[in-house]
């Protein structure tokens, strides 16, 4: 942008800082901007059906805030739509409406639990878009949200909504008779521990009906509960085309509820619209297995619902679903049938049992029970629909998971005619299918494919199979399997914690995840940038060039590797065994170094090397023409391509040749005044364009021909010789890409010029990518054109969006490549570096490259050891799942390999609780300290003892056994059976140096000024360290500070301690020991009520934290206060609604923090010396940034966050800076001093002209100017 662009967002900033308001009135104030790095992974919900087109079926998929739809096709899953929801999803059910009209697709509910909104969507296929059919808030102005999370279901005839949200109440929103809200109400329920409750199928008896069922509202009708005794009102349903409904029947839910003894208990109530009130349902079941967690209904006629619990699966039904048979048994015998399933069919594995509920307000039901030994905690279930049945003889089959993964089969068998005429269920049947992922979401798909979502591990496609099929999972080869894993999609949820790591010290942090949940534990390496996998190596050094060419123009193949050196030139081809082997072309020149090389018209191979041209023959490397300078001047660049050939002298000329037939031609020349570096040339239209950087730091648009003629002059006005040139055209856009030889990379759009109709180049930007000069080559990936810039720091180049995207790539350095398409490694690369040629797979082209570190444990904590190349994760096994008992390990990794070096084992009963990396004054050594606790479930509700142990890596000799762990004060001849010998090699390993017991469980260490701070319960204790009198290392109490409930977080910056407490927010502590007043003492707190999930330092007098309900906020020490309390309160000065759970803060970044890549230099542009960026990740598995921001970069998009709110509709109407306003069960506050970087930046995705409206709300004149400030805080961020 130009000085006068400049000065208009400059002055947009200054108007709006005279009417920023904050709650803080320090002139320090820290400005926040929150962006999501890398999207939420775990699934939460799925579902199936019509709803992008009435014959088509979908998968719709719930990740956190995240609404994902694939269309079900024969070669898989089709992405359609992916979109964000302003609020986390608690509900998502598909509906078809009830008109029959099969023609019309299905329609979507989403509720959230933040703000309990509630919206109805359908799919606009005209723009891709959900579109909002009614909306909603459905909270209540009062009550007590329920403890086991909100239940919603909708009737299986679509007559009303059910949604349990309050303790002791149940809303109810009706449709109407074409899909559409009505008014809710609320009734009351006198079950409070609601578990789970349903909608029941419509069956053939027992169901009472009420006629004239009808509801007449209007738009933004408010709506009042039906219970007089109620007093909280449900604000409005907003609805276009609301109507009338003529309801035949009641609907009938079933309520699963433990009592205030945790016996637990199934209901049923009939749902009367009409009266809006509950009356007794058909049957009633009294003290069902205590393990029940999960109720499913049947499908009609047979009605009822199935009960899941730890170690009995129970069909519930009315007496009127019996046969008659049954019907007169059970009556006269079954009086003293033992409610208890769990007794009744312990020794019975898979039998069935028949008793009757006690009679309370409804009639008792009839049960039916299986024992199911094998299954765990339920996690999810989905029913197979009723066309994929493989018998007559079944009424339903369900497909159900636990926790640990275990997925089982269970059918529900007929039985004979009712009193009544409906089938029965005879019996149920329960088979173990194989080991998945934990399902947190099942959705049969088709054809015995089903979606398992997980929030614990990788989500997965599997299929079912009727004969047993291998596996490859370790811990499912002792038990048959009928399951095929046929794709998985990476989840990083949950993170429970993660590290930074900068292994090349380059500025770019790479973390690495503590991911997953039990045996589906690992570790994650993510690092924002390409993964590129080697498939083959070559021993060569030395290389200055690779290209690749055809034996057949017409082929789809490369055949050939031309491998240049300084003096010769190699040609490797691809033999009969799709093994690489050097041929010989005698065509060419093999004793030079070759500059260019590529295909020509007429199945040629065109070299170009220092001497001359040579075209040879694809198939026998025959000589068929050649050229060289008539001046005999020595060649120094070249591009080839089609017939045409640009070459560069010594002398500063630049020759324009033709090859026809087989003569080569010279069509036109041209001479500069300044040598040539490097050229590219490209068709365009009916020209022949040429760039040419030449060595006094301009680059040239040439328009080739007979009469040469330069059409633009770029002036680089640098000191650097551009040494690369490339066109590369990206979504309809033309750049010109130069490579400058100290790194860096300007990229230009090649426009027409209205003035001279030639060619010209703007929008100019630069981008500093290494230390080494640039190298650029085309090639293709996934059906798409990328640069690849060869640098010490290469990176891969693409459009999205119309946008240039630098990804960096996870290898070091590569200075020379090509494409290498060929049939042993197809889309590959053959790349130069070093010692070695390289072909290598690409990756996913995607921001992030991921990569998986399998554990079977589950990772814990995590610590970086730079200084020894190690990483510690504290993980836990669980030995016996069905007992749940876990064992606890300190693992040591390499860094880089992430091979287990080491592995120690911690005792019966202590767990893992915290872990870092120190040094300690008066040492030179690095160490790892660990953290424990020892706590009893049974006996122990909170932990009174734990250890603090610090280990040393060290080198120590192996033989291939054992654990790698070494006790520094072991010294006694009774080595265990694994201790290495003294013969082996050397390999690191964990020495134990010390132990430290302490009264409570160690939740946190510090390193602190040459100390250990750790959190302990209540207290935060500082420890030195010492020597004992046995002279042995020690860690040495020197004081402590107690007030805290439990310190759960610390985070430290010089003399500063940070305390987020589990339920008292956060406390600024000091350390005073040099000034004489002695130990920590407490300098301000919080204090509101905050139970805190995380907590860091951004600077000395602002603090970070992030709590139970999924906000993030800031606090600022009033330090110049004129009152005491003023200078003790932490004042409130920013808060903003995540809408996820933050375990951990790290300071770091995921990019490279290069130079500014446009050469603006005004003042409003931000340098990444401006903005601090903390990383942090999420439950769902999200990875986001908070950035400090300076305080004109906050008021411009400040502004524009306002003029978003107003320009983009959230989905189903929802409000942003409701989602985004502070709130837990306290208090409500809405968003400051915080700018929501996923709104803002989706600015850079709006068409132009919502891309104009939103600056001219935010008082930019010119869009375009907006768009480069985004993109360059965007840069800067993620």
């Amino acid at each position: 942008m130009d000085v006068a662009d400049d000065a208009t967002m400059v002055d947009a900033s200054k108007k709006e800082e005279g009417n920023h308001h904050s709650s803080h009135s320090s002139s320090s104030e820290v400005f926040n901007y929150v962006v999501t790095a890398h999207k939420p992974t775990a699934v939460s919900y799925s579902c199936v059906g019509r709803f992008t087109h009435f014959e088509r079926q979908n998968l719709v998929v719930a990740r956190s805030n995240r609404i994902e739809i694939y269309l079900l096709t024969e070669e898989g899953l089709e992405p359609v739509l992916e979109t964000a929801v302003y609020g986390r999803i608690a509900m998502l059910k598909l509906y078809e409406e009830n008109s029959g009209n099969d023609d019309v697709p299905g329609r979507l509910i989403i509720v959230t639990e933040d703000r309990y909104s509630l919206a109805v969507l359908t799919y606009d296929a005209a723009t891709n878009t959900l579109q909002t059919v009614s909306n909603g808030d459905v909270s209540d102005l009062t009550g007590r949200p329920v403890e086991y999370g909100m239940l919603g279901d909708i009737d299986r005839n679509t007559r009303v909504i059910g949604l349990h949200i309050y303790d002791g109440l149940l809303k109810f929103i009706p449709f109407d008779e074409n899909g559409n809200l009505l008014q809710a109400f609320n009734t009351n329920l006198n079950e409070l521990k609601v578990l789970d409750f349903i909608f029941l199928p419509s069956s053939s008896s027992g169901i009472a009906t009420t006629t004239n069922e009808t509801g007449n509202v209007n738009n933004n009708v408010s709506i009042n509960t039906a219970s007089s005794n109620v007093s909280s009102l449900t604000r409005s349903i907003n609805r276009e085309n609301a109507g009338c409904a003529g309801l035949s029947s009641m609907p009938v839910i079933a309520v699963l509820h433990k009592d205030v003894k945790d016996e637990r208990h199934v209901s049923t109530y009939r749902v009367n619209l009409r009266d809006r009130d509950l009356e007794p349902g058909p049957f009633e079941q009294r003290e069902v297995e205590m393990g029940s967690k999960k109720l499913l209904p049947l499908s009609s006629p047979i009605g009822g619902c199935v009960v899941i619990g730890e170690e009995t699966i129970a069909y519930l039904n009315e007496p009127a679903g019996m046969d008659a048979e049954e019907n007169n048994n059970t009556n006269n015998n079954n009086t003293n049938a033992t409610m208890n399933a769990t007794i009744t069919t312990a020794n019975n594995t898979n039998s069935n049992v028949i008793y009757r509920g006690e009679n309370k307000s409804s009639m008792p039901a009839l049960v039916r029970a299986i024992t199911t030994p094998d299954l765990l905690m339920f996690s999810s279930a989905c029913l197979i629909p009723a066309d994929e049945n493989v018998s007559n003889q079944l009424i339903d089959r369900f497909l159900i998971a636990d926790e640990d993964g275990d997925l089982y089969l269970l059918m529900l068998s007929k039985g004979r005619v009712t009193t009544t005429g409906g089938p029965t269920v005879s019996k149920l049947t329960i088979e173990r299918l194989g080991k998945t992922s934990p399902a947190s979401a099942i959705s049969y798909l088709d054809n015995s494919v089903v979606f398992i979502g997980s929030a614990y591990g990788d989500s997965q496609i599997i299929k079912l199979h009727t004969e047993q099929v291998n596996t490859t999972m370790s811990d499912s080869n002792e038990l048959p399997s009928y399951i095929e894993v046929m794709e998985e999609f990476t989840n990083l949820g949950p993170i429970v914690d993660f590290c930074v790591m900068d292994l090349e010290r380059h500025g770019q942090g790479q973390l690495v995840t503590c991911s997953g949940v039990g045996s589906r534990g690992s570790l994650r390496v993510i690092r924002n940038g390409i993964g590129i996998r080697e498939q083959a190596q070559i021993p060569i050094s030395g290389v200055k060039g690779i290209y690749s060419c055809k034996r057949d123009e017409t082929a789809h193949f490369d055949s050939y590797l031309i491998v240049s050196f300084i003096a010769e030139t190699r040609i490797l081809a691809i033999n009969d065994n799709d093994e690489l082997e050097e041929a010989v072309f005698p065509g060419f020149d093999a004793s030079s170094q070759t500059i260019e090389c590529a295909n020509i018209f007429g199945n040629a191979i065109c070299q170009v090397t220092s001497k001359g041209v040579y075209v040879c023959d694809a198939s026998s490397g025959e000589l068929v023409t050649s050229w060289v300078p008539s001046d005999q001047s020595p060649i120094t660049a070249g591009s080839v391509s089609e017939n045409t050939i640009a070459i560069a002298t010594v002398g500063s000329t630049l020759y324009y040749l033709s090859l026809q037939g087989k003569k080569i031609t010279e069509s036109g020349t041209i001479t500069f005044d300044s040598e040539i570096s490097c050229i590219d040339k490209m068709q365009c239209g009916d020209r022949n364009i040429c760039a040419v950087g030449l060595w006094s730091t301009k680059v040239l648009l040439v328009e080739l021909g007979s009469e040469m003629k330069v059409s633009h002059t770029e002036d680089l006005s640098l000191d650097v010789v551009p040494r690369s040139t490339l066109f590369c055209s990206f979504e309809d856009t033309i750049y010109l890409l130069t490579g400058l030889g100290d790194g860096h990379l300007i990229t230009n759009v090649v426009v027409s010029s209205s003035s001279t109709g030639g060619l010209t180049l703007s929008d100019r930007k630069s981008v500093s990518l290494g230390t080494q000069p640039v190298t650029l080559k085309l090639f293709k990936s996934q059906h798409s054109m990328h640069v690849f810039a060869g640098s010490d720091r290469p990176t891969i180049i693409y459009s999205n969006s119309k946008k240039l995207v630098y990804a960096n790539v996870n290898l070091n350095e590569i200075l020379h490549v090509a494409p290498f398409n060929c049939d042993a490694f197809p889309d590959a690369l053959a790349l130069a570096s070093g010692e070695h040629l390289m072909i290598g797979a690409v990756d996913d082209i995607q921001k992030l490259h991921i990569r998986m570190v399998p554990l079977g444990e589950q990772p814990r904590r995590i610590a970086h050891q730079p200084e020894t190349k190690t990483l510690a994760v504290l993980t836990m096994k669980e030995n016996d799942v069905h007992e749940r008992e876990e064992e606890f390990f300190v693992r040591l990794f390499d860094d880089q390999t992430f091979e287990t070096l080491a592995k120690y084992p911690l005792e019966p009963n202590e767990n893992d609780a915290s872990i870092i990396s120190c040094c300690f004054d008066g040492d030179d050594e690095t160490y790892f300290v660990v953290g424990t606790a020892f706590a009893d479930p049974h006996t122990e509700p909170e932990s009174s003892r734990g250890r603090i142990l610090v280990f040393k890596v060290s080198d120590t000799a192996s033989n291939g056994g054992g654990n790698g762990v070494v006790n520094a004060n072991d010294h006694d001849d009774d080595a265990p059976p694994n201790r290495p010998s003294a013969s082996s090699v050397l390999q690191r390993s964990l020495t134990l140096v010390c132990e430290k017991e302490t009264r409570g469980a160690v939740y946190n260490l510090n390193a602190f000024r040459g100390k250990l701070l750790a959190g302990i319960n209540s207290l935060v204790k500082l420890f030195g360290w010492g020597f004992s009198k046995e002279n042995k290392r020690e860690l040495v109490h020197e004081c402590s500070h107690m007030g805290h409930i439990i310190a759960l977080k610390v985070e430290t910056k010089d003399n500063l301690i940070v305390v987020g407490d589990l339920m008292k927010s956060i406390t600024l502590l000091e350390y005073q020991r040099e000034s004489g007043l002695g130990g920590i003492v407490e300098i301000a707190h919080d204090f509101s009520s905050n139970w805190m999930t995380a907590v860091d330092i951004l600077d000395d007098n602002t603090y970070l934290g992030a709590e139970s309900s999924y906000n993030l906020f800031t606090v600022q020490r009033n330090a110049d206060g004129d009152t005491e309390d003023k200078r003790g309160t932490l004042d409130l000065c920013g808060t903003f609604h995540l809408g996820d759970s933050v375990n951990r803060f790290r300071r770091g970044s995921l990019v490279m923090r290069m130079p500014d890549q446009s050469d603006d230099t005004t003042s409003s542009s931000s340098s990444s010396s401006e903005i601090s960026t903390w990383l942090f990740g999420t439950i769902s598995g999200s990875l986001g940034v908070v950035a400090t921001l300076p305080k004109r970069d906050f008021l411009l998009l400040n502004k524009v966050q306002e003029a978003m709110q107003k320009v983009v509709t959230g989905v189903g109407n929802f409000s942003h800076s409701d989602f985004r306003s502070f709130h837990n069960v306290q208090r409500s506050i809405k968003m400051q001093n915080f700018i929501d970087g996923d709104l803002v930046e989706i600015f850079l995705d709006l068409s132009k002209e919502d891309q104009d409206a939103v600056s001219k709300l935010s008082g930019v004149a010119n869009s375009e100017d907006l768009v480069k400030k985004i993109e360059e805080i965007s840069r800067l961020t993620h």
